[in-house]
């Protein structure tokens, strides 16, 4: 319950600041740059990606059956997959 409640706060929080970004009709770098942004965002492709692959990782292990988290290929496949192109996407 921990886990999704977490998550569930997370979003709620994108989902506020995304708001106070469509409100303030400001591009999105000056939009960070004003200091309205709560959260650091990331500037680079390759530095979202990282930080997805991170999640993913993240979420794998918990999510995944223990004999399978244990498996690195699989780890690798399922978070590049994930966080390259499911994930990537919704940025």
């Amino acid at each position: 319950t921990l886990l999704i409640y977490g998550v569930t706060n997370a979003l709620i929080v994108h989902m506020d600041e995304f708001r106070q970004f469509e409100n303030s009709k400001m591009s999105i770098p000056n939009f960070i740059a004003s200091g309205r942004a709560r959260r650091h965002h990331h500037q680079t492709y390759l530095e979202q990606i990282e930080h997805l692959r991170q999640f993913v990782g993240f979420l794998l292990k918990k999510l995944l059956p223990r004999q399978e988290s244990r498996s690195i290929l699989l780890n690798s496949l399922l978070r590049e997959v994930i966080a390259g192109n499911a994930l990537i996407g919704l940025i």
